[in-house]
């Protein structure tokens, strides 16, 4: 027997020698949420330098006879759903598609989506998914910057902007139904519904392309040399505080963040789980922990293009779904009605929150009506989107997003010099990781204002670390009061307003004072049937604010302009005050 004892020697040497140092381990930062890290859950996980094709066709080769997803009562096996995306990357190809073209989707949670989304990766094409709630004028403006080669749509949605002249620029130009691949019971009903209401039952094909014939190609099984590097997908960001810009998120990003939620949540049956599709997959955080995740993991994914809280707790029991991401809104609803109808949801184990604070009082009570565990997270699109969220099984603090994930850095710096301040310090919170954006899409002048030469992400958000490691969101910094020299941060005040009972919602801005600089002012909704008065509720502010922080003046509204993560619109409010002040 040959003994290779210079291998031997290179291997002890190797574990026996002081360990290097880089310049990043060296100056590395204290990481106290570690200690709080589930059982099981790893500080560091391996990240493969593989593709999101590549993960779809392992699922293929895997789980090829198990369900893929589900589209009102339709079914489509891992093999069917392969078949398909082959099928529209030939078609892709075929009408000149290459590697780094862009293609467009405008459109909801549907099997359209899923076959575009994949047939393009498959490619390499760079996806653009759109938000189809938007206005004919924002989609326009959103394809001028990304300036796709096709974009396909909705024929319902398309009305809307097929009078823009930038989409003279567009090549191919694709429109399909919502109903085109439902069952034949569900496209009779949404075609009577359809006729009701005046709309054609025909859907128009622009570019004499007719979308499902897409699925009717051969199938291509020659792939262009797609690596972990390549741009997968731009997704815009939710303008909330501004312009929006496209962020450029590639495959390795995707596959990491998927995987790093996968590692997570721990509670994962490979081929078991059934999730509920209903977040928007246009959105990174539908796209990862729904989509990406149901993908890799071998899970039904149930397809709902929007939600509907009566459908959404049926299909729930029907499908016994296991694992639910979603937004406070939803869980609220979920469990006003449940709980009327003395039901309980006891399939459900895994629900992840996002979007918007949850409160204790609804994780409570949707817990207690599930078998499910309900913990609150955090991320933003440059981040793929996920960046903390709390431990599913370990110590969960009210009104914290939680610990950093696996491969994730994560620090608090000060506002002005980005210094890393110490423990329960407001500042801003800066992430690290392999999930972060490599740019904003030729956008190089914003991407340096938000990512740092060493890959820290500025999130814009202000927030504190407290001693063992829990995040907490403050405020976004752009959305700081800035009044006679204090610095007011909303949230403080929004928290006060919402201890009075009246009080159902509320949200605070700073609107521009020739004295002050800004002055506080806020908009409350009442809980139905309740009265309050301004002066009541001001005076409430007095007695658990410093001065400054008090309202100068309160508007009393019927509802809150929000976004399709039920995030308040702030934008909107302030607009709507300028105008009605001029």
């Amino acid at each position: 027997m040959h003994i290779n004892f210079k291998y031997i020697w290179k291997r002890l040497r190797h574990l026996f020698a002081p360990q290097k140092r880089d310049k990043e381990s060296k100056d590395a930062l204290p990481q106290p949420w570690l200690k709080h890290y589930d059982l099981g859950v790893p500080d560091k996980i391996y990240i493969p330098r593989i593709t999101l094709n590549d993960i779809m066709q392992h699922s293929a080769d895997i789980h090829k006879n198990r369900i893929a997803f589900r589209f009102f009562g339709k079914k489509f096996t891992f093999h069917k759903m392969e078949s398909i995306v082959q099928c529209f990357a030939a078609a892709f190809h075929d009408v000149g598609i290459r590697k780094g073209d862009r293609i467009a989707l405008l459109l909801p949670n549907t099997p359209q989506f899923l076959f575009s989304y994949w047939g393009a990766l498959r490619i390499g094409a760079i996806v653009v998914p759109i938000n189809p709630l938007l206005a004919g004028r924002e989609i326009s403006a959103l394809l001028d910057i990304v300036n796709p080669k096709i974009f396909i749509a909705l024929d319902s949605i398309y009305e809307k902007i097929d009078q823009q002249k930038k989409l003279q620029k567009i090549d191919h130009i694709i429109l399909t139904a919502v109903d085109e691949f439902m069952p034949t019971l569900a496209r009779l009903v949404f075609s009577l519904q359809r006729r009701r209401f005046g709309k054609s039952g025909k859907t128009k094909h622009l570019s004499g392309i007719q979308f499902k014939n897409l699925a009717k190609k051969r199938p291509l099984l020659s792939l262009e040399n797609v690596r972990p590097a390549d741009t997968a997908a731009l997704i815009f960001t939710g303008g909330v505080t501004g312009i929006p810009k496209a962020v450029e998120l590639t495959h390795q990003n995707l596959v990491a963040n998927l995987l790093q939620t996968r590692a997570w949540l721990g509670d994962i049956r490979d081929g078991h789980d059934r999730v509920m599709g209903v977040l928007p997959f246009f959105h990174s955080y539908g796209m990862t922990t729904c989509h990406h995740l149901a993908i890799q993991v071998g899970a039904t994914l149930i397809v709902e293009p929007r939600f509907n809280v009566q459908r959404i707790i049926r299909l729930i029991k029907k499908y016994k779904v296991t694992i639910f991401p979603g937004v406070p809104t939803m869980y609220r609803a979920i469990v006003d009605v449940i709980s009327e109808t003395k039901q309980r949801l006891d399939d459900v184990r895994v629900c992840v929150s996002g979007g918007a604070p949850l409160s204790a009082t609804l994780k409570r009570e949707f817990e207690q009506l599930t078998s499910s565990k309900l913990v609150e997270g955090y991320g933003l699109s440059e981040a793929s989107p996920l960046t903390h969220c709390n431990p599913l099984f370990g110590k969960q603090k009210p009104g914290s997003i939680g610990l950093p994930c696996p491969n994730t850095q994560a620090r608090i710096v000060h506002i002005k010099t980005g210094e890393t301040v110490p423990p329960d310090t407001k500042g801003e919170l800066w992430v690290k990781g392999p999930q972060v954006m490599r740019a904003y899409w030729k956008n190089e002048a914003e991407t340096r204002k938000v990512l740092s030469a060493d890959g820290w992400l500025a999130t814009g958000d202000i927030a504190r670390m407290d001693q063992d490691g829990y995040f907490y969101i403050i405020d976004r910094k752009k959305e700081i009061i800035l009044s006679g020299g204090f610095n007011i941060y909303p949230s403080e005040v929004e928290a006060v307003l919402l201890m009075r009972p009246e009080v159902k919602e509320c949200a605070v801005i700073g609107i521009p004072d020739n004295f002050y600089g800004e002055i506080v002012k806020a908009f409350v909704v009442l809980q139905r049937g309740k009265l309050c008065e301004e002066q009541d509720l001001l005076a409430f502010c007095r007695i658990n604010l410093a001065h400054f922080k008090v309202p100068k003046n309160i508007t009393f509204v019927q509802s809150l302009p929000k976004n399709f993560l039920g995030k308040v619109l702030k934008r909107n409010l302030i607009q709507s005050t300028n105008t009605s002040s001029k």
